[in-house]
């Protein structure tokens, strides 16, 4: 007999939905939720670890609220067949809440995009394999594509479990179905083919909107003798693995390539860049190995990461520098500058300076390119936030009163270490006597975005 039981709210999780699958249901591989009538997300069945092999269980998060609600029609669908399968109105819901009393719907979906993170690859000499996550768009993993280039052989798993994103994400529908494996296989590609990126498509209200990229090296020799970060942690630099360190320094190198390269400026022969703030050179080495001929160079105000870009680079210029905007470097010399992450821990006060800086080291028409923490690095750390520091960051636009944990505990200086957030607009302001912004980039670095300045 085809039945399916009873659709129940959580108790424990007061916005998710479950139901259990059995006799010729559990052939069902996903369902689709329908809330009054409209579509909401499709998730998939798994089997019931604690019941017999003929019975699977399904869930998916309900769309957030700002208040209660009550009497809302859901409906089942068989997203492969169309079949409706189950149909039930529910009793009174309550707004879902961190602990700290600030609303999932003030956070979800207001400025945020879907965040990714592919932290892991593994090479056995034929086949790459990058696990990661990726939050599904509307809190639906089937508006999600993976997009490869023509010729390339691979495998896809997704959506997979991925418990640490629903924990973090606690904000966003469905994070848990966030995980995917894809494997490449490089010998059975074409000659042809491009196995080195994988790029992010949203799919919504039947447009698609681009949603990042994983570029992988295509030369492992970019591993050798770069341990994870310095040989030993510094104030500034932190130890990290091998593989996030050039992994996630190979991303970023493209990334800004790739932005540098929509506002004419290419791999030639004399383009000066200053990766401000470089750090231990993981974003800059790049650049040195697929850039040749053009003028790399780094400054810091850590002198032992200086040392350390020194001693295993053999190009580019390193130069130790205050962390005020006083600088050794020529005015007027540089394409471009760029810089990850120094902007979220400049105040007002102290960028402003520095956008001075910058501009005055620029050639006429120079570019800079920054990073900084938005709308996307307030709700990535939304689970330690509370409703009235929300609302202070939304209705200003800007918010120092955080500080890095981490980083003070290494510096021992509070001072030195705020977890600075301000919205796209406040950039523009604050950078607006010196530079013309071109054009925002939200989550371009994980949850950081990118702001796009022309010397004005």
């Amino acid at each position: 007999m085809v039945n399916a039981v009873d659709i129940e709210i959580d108790h424990d999780h007061p916005s998710l939905l479950r139901t259990t699958l059995s006799g010729e249901l559990t052939e069902i591989s996903a369902l689709s939720l329908a809330v009054n009538g409209t579509p909401w997300a499709t998730t998939p069945t798994i089997r019931d670890p604690t019941a017999p092999k003929d019975r699977k269980i399904w869930s998916c998060e309900l769309p957030p609220l700002l208040a209660p609600a009550s009497g809302e029609l859901v409906e089942l669908i068989d997203c492969a067949s169309g079949r409706s399968i189950k149909q039930v109105q529910l009793g009174m819901r309550e707004p879902k809440r961190n602990g700290l009393g600030l609303l999932a719907a003030e956070v979800y979906g207001d400025g945020v995009n879907p965040l990714f993170s592919a932290p892991s690859m593994l090479f056995d000499g034929a086949v790459v394999t990058i696990r990661g996550a990726h939050l599904p768009p509307m809190g639906d993993p089937s508006k999600l594509r993976f997009v490869l280039g023509p010729g390339v052989a691979f495998t896809l798993e997704y959506p997979l479990y991925a418990p640490e994103f629903e924990a973090h994400y606690w904000f966003w529908p469905n994070a848990g179905w966030s995980g995917f494996h894809v494997s490449i296989d490089l010998a059975k590609s074409s000659a042809a083919a491009d196995p080195f990126r994988i790029s992010f498509v949203h799919v919504l209200d039947d447009a698609e909107k681009p949603g990042g990229a994983v570029c992988i090296p295509s030369q492992m020799v970019s591993s050798i003798g770069f341990p994870g970060g310095l040989d030993d942690p510094t104030p500034t630099q932190a130890q990290e693995p091998n593989q996030i360190a050039v992994f996630v320094g190979y991303n970023y190198f493209r990334l800004i390539a790739e932005s540098l390269g929509k506002f004419g400026i290419a791999p030639r022969r004399g383009a000066a860049l200053l990766d401000w703030q470089c750090g231990d050179g993981r974003v800059t080495r790049h650049f040195l190995d697929n850039w040749p001929g053009a003028d790399i160079w780094g400054i810091d105000s850590d002198a032992e990461a200086i040392a350390f870009c020194k001693r295993r680079f053999g190009a580019g210029a390193f130069v130790h520098g205050s962390f005020t905007p006083s600088t050794p470097l020529a005015t007027g010399y540089f394409d471009a500058v760029y810089s990850v992450k120094t902007m979220p821990f400049l105040r007002m006060e102290e960028l402003r300076p520095w956008m001075e800086a910058l501009a005055r080291l620029l050639k006429p028409g120079g570019l800079a390119l920054l990073a900084f923490s938005g709308e996307c690095a307030a709700a990535y750390l939304s689970r330690y936030l509370n409703s009235d520091w929300w609302g202070r960051w939304r209705s200003q636009g800007y918010n120092d009163e955080l500080c890095d944990p981490e980083l003070k505990a290494r510096l021992g200086v509070p001072e030195y270490a705020p977890v600075v957030f301000r919205s796209a607009e406040n950039v523009k302001i604050e950078s607006s006597q010196f530079f013309e912004t071109l054009a925002i980039e939200p989550a371009r670095f994980g949850y950081l975005d990118l702001a796009i300045l022309r010397k004005r």
